[in-house]
Parts: structure tokens; sequence; C-alpha cells
């Protein structure tokens, strides 16, 4: 069949071309492989297609196991309303394949364009029980969002009060009309958690899907920060070009980006972003969201962020403080979910059990429940498989007639489950609650030792019967191969199964998904720094652990989250204090409070007790090893210590052992020893000695050499020779002189494309101006 046919079999038509199906004038949403599975067996109809002759086109030159065939024809046949027992549209063979049984005809494009042609009839909205209020308002913030009215939404409430659903619901209405959405899961951690993980999550996703490489485009442009942080979305040449851009890149130009690159994407075409489970969410990520909340320029964007309400409240969670600020401002909305009432609840049951006289029936689960809806459900999967409503159930009767008894907790339902599952499924699902949320079911095999084909059949089992797991997509990360990904319907679920396990076998499960994992990533395995530390750290492996948590914190500092980086740098720091004292461990502490020097000189500050307790420590450790720049830095960070407290008398004796270290070993160092010589003869009045200290720190300088420096250790050793060599000159009388260093400082703070750079060479620049009585050229300078 050609590419630009349509295959009908009534009501539904599929159209090969552009990858969708139809039933009549209604798209219907269908992800990719199962589509492609679809089309498939619908062009080879009325006969058997083998599992390998499916799979070879579907999945040519990779390995992908039978569990995730079944779970794609699964997937079709709950969108085709298909019944396996009595197929209309796609037979099961035993062991051999599948037969599509419909009967089919191909047609044209131009046969059924005018069926195409026509305003689409309006997608029905998705049947969500005592929701119908709370999915109306969000319809109404996305139509004022598709009018340019940019939108934050907070919905919150208790675990398993629905607010998944409720997203899930709205989100499926909205991308069958073909809305753009993206979607990131924030993960709970044991301790500081990676910096902007949802939103890079949703940006990956988002870049990922066909026909979306204006997202790419738009990124490259506008925000490159964010694309060198996902380099599966362009090639290793355009990322090594893209990293080149972004040198010296600062939190603030993060933000701008970001906010920047989402104004022209939804130029085109509305973007929903949503963000879940913020109560987990690191600090970045919030500060991104509220950025965002902020901006004036008009954006066809509708922000919808979850939170569970008592974890924020109850704590001095930063949430809790933007989202009232933003309340405040009228720049974002809360929608609290309330428990269901009776009337839901009746309703709940009713479409669950349409041949049933219910009775009072629905008024005693929700007394039981208090309307919780994940409690609800439980309770009556519960009820349920104890036969009440199957053999004893009376209409007129109560709780307390038929003898069901009622669990005290949802913990307690949730393990009734629990324990009505076979023991090999039970252990497939504590090991998935150890990978996480969301898992590939490689993971979970490497940690029981089982073949992934078995492991992959039991998620599909239960994924299938609706207990505990849904579907999530594929793993493709170890080559040639395809695993398929899962995740727990609730992340209550997840913590029921992680909490009862033994200490002794959630370390040993935590070591060996660790090492799976480690393996696994390659050569991206500093992406996934943060969660492969969680798992050494829990499994008791500490020195794996710091190695991570380490890589993850600099990672942190790139993308200049130095909240995140200084919180894993003291982990690693407190883990390493428990490993044996050897050269390698003190090494690794010296390059730990190097980089936690550096990022407490940025957020607190170079007159902070921390960031002379950091370099101080450096500086010890650094006496008893070879000669190396570490100790040059430990001591540059001391000194700037000193000279910002107003010791100017250490600070230059510190600045004179840096000057000798520098001429006695590596030259790169110069330019910073020159430039901080300077700055303590300045402020004690040696204007001609500080002159000829910052004139040969200028002029040692190179941009390429030397810029790489700011990065990693503070200061561009340049921008602070310039600036300083301004206020000497001027001092000494030459004023012209020192306004052209003042203009070329600028233009190398414009270079490092850095705005704190920037504003710290303007307001030098503002300070001459005030100077020579200039005041309308300094407040251009302040402005």
């Amino acid at each position: 069949m050609h590419a630009d046919t349509f295959v009908e079999f009534p009501p539904f038509r599929l159209d090969l071309a552009n990858q969708e199906l139809w039933r009549d004038s209604d798209r219907l949403p269908v992800r990719g492989k199962p589509f492609a599975v679809l089309a498939y067996l619908a062009t080879h109809p009325a006969r058997l297609v083998l599992r390998e002759e499916l799979v070879r086109a579907v999945w040519p030159d990779t390995h992908v196991g039978e569990g995730l065939l079944r779970g794609y024809v699964r997937e079709l046949r709950a969108i085709l309303g298909d019944d396996p027992a009595s197929p209309r549209f796609i037979e099961t063979v035993a062991r051999r394949g599948y037969r599509f049984v419909a009967p089919v005809r191909s047609r044209s494009d131009r046969a059924v364009a005018d069926t195409r042609a026509g305003p689409r009839a309006e997608q029905a909205r998705p049947s969500l029980v005592g929701r119908d209020a709370e999915l109306e308002q969000l319809e109404r913030w996305f139509e004022d969002a598709k009018a340019g009215v940019r939108r934050v939404v907070f919905v919150s409430g208790e675990a398993g009060i629905g607010k998944t659903a409720l997203v899930d619901a709205f989100l499926r209405a909205a991308e069958a009309d073909g809305v753009r959405a993206a979607r990131g899961q924030c993960v709970e951690h044991f301790g500081a958690g990676e910096a902007y993980l949802p939103l890079l999550e949703a940006l990956g996703r988002l870049g990922g899907l066909p026909g979306s490489r204006d997202v790419v485009a738009a990124l490259a442009r506008h925000a490159p920060t964010w694309l060198v942080e996902l380099p599966a979305l362009i090639t290793d040449a355009e990322l090594e070009a893209v990293r080149l851009r972004v040198q010296g890149a600062t939190r603030e130009r993060m933000l701008r980006e970001l906010a920047e690159a989402v104004e022209v994407l939804t130029a085109a075409k509305p973007l929903l972003l949503v963000l879940e489970d913020l109560q987990w969410s690191d600090h970045s990520t919030l500060d991104l969201l509220s950025s965002l909340a902020r901006r004036r320029e008009p954006a066809r964007l509708l922000v919808i962020g979850t939170y569970r309400t008592p974890e924020v409240a109850r704590g001095a969670h930063p949430l809790g403080a933007i989202a009232q600020e933003l309340k405040v401002h009228g720049l974002c909305a809360d929608l609290a979910l309330r428990a269901l009432g009776v009337e839901a609840v009746g309703e709940y049951l009713a479409d669950r059990f349409p041949d049933k006289q219910l009775g009072h029936f629905g008024r005693s689960i929700h007394q039981a429940t208090e309307g919780n809806p994940l409690f609800v459900v439980n309770l009556v999967d519960y009820w349920t498989s104890r036969g009440v409503l199957v053999e004893h159930w009376n209409p007129d009767a109560q709780l307390t007639d038929v003898g069901t008894g009622v669990p005290d907790t949802l913990r307690q339902m949730i393990e009734r489950q629990l324990d009505r599952l076979a023991p090999e499924a039970r252990r497939v699902l504590e090991a998935a609650s150890v990978v996480g949320s969301e898992f590939s079911s490689a993971a979970v095999a490497s940690a029981l030792g089982e073949r992934e084909e078995l492991v992959e059949e039991r998620c599909e089992e239960l994924a299938g019967r609706g207990l505990f797991l849904r579907p999530s997509g594929v793993d493709a990360r170890a080559a040639g191969a395809v695993a398929g990904r899962y995740a727990f319907l609730h992340g209550l679920y997840r913590q029921v199964l992680y909490q009862g396990l033994s200490p002794t076998r959630r370390a040993r499960l935590h070591r060996r998904i660790g090492g799976w994992q480690e393996a696994a990533c390659g050569a991206l395995v500093h992406a996934h720094a943060a969660e492969l530390a969680v798992h050494f750290e829990q499994g008791h492996d500490p020195a794996r652990a710091v190695h991570h948590l380490e890589a993850a914190a600099r990672t942190a500092m790139r993308r200049q989250a130095y909240h995140e980086a200084i919180a894993l740098l003291g982990r690693a720091l407190e883990l390493l204090a428990d490993l044996p004292e050897t050269p390698a461990a003190a090494r690794r502490e010296l390059s730990l409070r190097m980089a936690l020097g550096t990022s407490l000189l940025t957020t607190r500050g170079y007159a902070a007790p921390e960031v002379q307790r950091a370099y101080a420590r450096a500086q010890e450790l650094s006496r008893h090893m070879e000669a190396g720049p570490e100790l040059f830095f430990a001591l540059a960070g001391l000194f700037r210590f000193f000279f910002v407290r107003g010791n100017l008398e250490l600070a230059r004796e510190l600045s004179e052992q840096l000057l000798r270290m520098a001429s006695a070993g590596d030259d790169s160092l110069l330019p910073v020893a020159h430039s901080l010589a300077g700055l303590p003869l300045l402020g004690l009045g040696e204007l001609a000695a500080a002159r000829t200290q910052l004139e040969r720190g200028v002029a040692l300088y190179d941009f390429e050499r030397h810029s790489p420096l700011s990065r990693e250790h503070g200061d561009d050793p340049g921008l602070t020779a310039l600036a300083f060599l301004a206020i000497a000159l001027w001092f000494a009388g030459y004023p012209e002189r020192a306004l052209a260093y003042v203009r070329e400082a600028r233009d190398l703070a414009q270079r490092l494309a850095a705005p704190y750079s920037v504003a710290f060479a303007h307001s030098f620049s503002a300070w001459v101006h005030v100077r020579r009585g200039e005041a309308a050229l300094a407040q251009a300078s302040c402005d």
C-alpha cells in the first residue's frame, strides 16, 4: 500500500500518511509504536501475522520482548473498544501471533478529503466522576491562555484526592484537539534533587515528539543553555557548537532564555506545561516557575503544577511562599481539590456496577472513606475481592450487616491488596519501588537476577488488570534492545511497597539497581548522577555515592543552580567523613571543598563565614599534597573573604603568596594573581603599585585561555583588573583613561554573557560618570 492511502474499518479510519486514527470525524490519540502495530495488521488483513514478522516490521534491528508487544495490542484494544474474548478487530492466535479480522477497504487521500475538510466535531470531555466543575475551570483558564493571557495554576490536595486523574482527563481532551503538551515529574529524593529535573524531562519529551523540530530550533536559537542539557535532541557536532555558545552562562540567563523560547513557541501554537508533585521539587524549578508567571509579555501558555497540600503546609517548603506571593499579585490560581460528595461516590459505583441496585451502599462507602477517591477505589476493590458485591449484596444492607470490615487506613488496604498477589508479582513490585515511581523492566530484572522477559510479562499482566501499574512507553538506553517502562498508578502504592522492605533487602536492591543503571547509561551517566547517588547511599556504598554526588553538584553548578549544588556537596562531605582517611579521600575532599567554596561565594557573598571555612579547610588539605592549582585557588578564596571583610593587610599577604606561586608554577594563573594583588594596594592608598599590578593583569589576560576560570572559581580576572584599574586611574587624576577602561570592562562583560558581570561593569561606569558630574550618563548606566 502507498503511504498516502487511508485504510477504513468502520467506524475507524487509519490515515497512514499522517499517522492518525479517526473514528468518524474525531481523531483519537494513539502513540507512535501502537499506531505502527495497528497499521501493519490492518494492511495485512484476514491472515495470521506471526509475532516475529510483526516485531521485524515495527522494530527492525531491535530486540523486543513479547510482553511489550502484548502491551501495545492491549492498548490498541482499549482505544478500539475491542474485546479479546470476542474480537471485532484484532484476534490473538495463541502462541503464534495476531489476525486483523475486521472488513477493510483502502481509499486514496482525495477520496476522503471532504470528510476532513469540514470542521471537526467537538471532542467529548472525558468522564471523571465528581470533577466536572474543576474540568470546566481548567478549560476556562486554557481559553484565556489561548487568547494570549498566560496562566499558572496550582492543583492541590491531599494524597489520593485525584490531582493526577484530573490533569490526565484534561490533557487527554486537549491533546486529542491537537494541543501541544509537555509533562515533567518531580521525584522524591532522600537528599537534594537534580536541578530543573521536571522541566528538562518535559522539554526532552516535547522535543522528541514527531514533528517537533520547531521546538529544537526554538531552543537552539533562544535557549541554548537548555538545549545543551538535552543532548539526545541534537547531533554531537551540534552539541559541541551549542556548548561554545553557552560559556559563562548564569542562572539569570537560563531563566530568561527559557521564558523567551516559550514565548516564541506559543506564538505558533498554545502550550500546556504540566509539572507534577511540586512538593518534591528542587528550588531552581520553583524559581523558573515564578519567573514564567511574572513575565509581562503575552504567551499562549498554561502551566499546571500539582502538589500535596499537607506536605507543603506543614513545613518551610519554598513552594508555599512562592505560591502565596504569586497569588497576592494575581499571577497564579489555586484549584484545591476536595473530597467527593455522596452523590459522586454513588455515580462512581453506578458506572462501575451498572447491573446492580446499590441502594445505600454509596453513602456507606462515603462514610468509610470520607470521599477520598483513591480510598474509594481501593475499598471497593477490597470488598469486591471478598465477594461482597458478587455473592452477598443486599441493596438495603449496611456495612455491618455483611461483615466486610473496613481497614483502618489506606496503607492497610493497599497491604491487603498486595497480600492477594502471587509472590512473584509482589517481588517485581517491591524491586520496582526501589527503582522509582517510573521504572524500566530491565532495571527490575537486573535487581532480581531474573530474565527480563519474565519480569516484563508480570508487569504487563499487572498493568493489563489495572493493578498498581500502568504502561509508560519504552526504555531504549541499552544498545540494540528495548525494554518496557511502567509507572505506579499512585505514589502511595510505591511508598507502601518501599517502606515494607527490610533494611537489608532494600540496601541490596539499591546497590544492584545502581550498578545496572551505571552500566546502562554509559557516556550519559553524569546526567543521572543525582539518582545514582541515592541508590548507592541507600545501598550503603558511600564511596560511589560521594562520586555521583560530586558529579550531580558539578552539573548543578553548570546550570547555575547553586542552592542544589551546596546541598549535594554538603551531603557528599558528610558521607566522606565515614570513609577511611586515605590520600584518595583527601583529594576527593579537596575537590568538594573547592566546589563548595565557589558555590557559597555566589550565593552567600564573599564575606560569609561559610566561605572562610570552606577555603580554610581546602588550604589545609592542599598543603599536604603535591603543588597544584588547588592550593592557589583555595588561597584566592580566602583572599576574597578577607578583602571584602576589610582585613587589607592579611589580604595583601595572601596576594603576595599567590604571586609567588603563579610566578614559580603555572603561568596561566598570573592574570589572576596580578588582578587580586592590586586590590588591597588600592584600598591601602598605594595607587602606583596598584596600577602596576592591575595593568600587568590586563596585559597578560587572554579571553579564550582565562575566561573559563571565572566559571569554575568565581570572578573573571580580566574583568576584575579592568574595573579596579579604572578606579586607580580616576584617583590618580586620569578620568578619560578611567572611562576608557570602564568601557573595555563593559565590552568584556558582554563577551562573558554573564548578567552579573555586565551589572558589575555598569556600576563602575555609573561611578565614573557621577564623579564627572554627568548625571544623565550615570543614570543610563544604572538603568
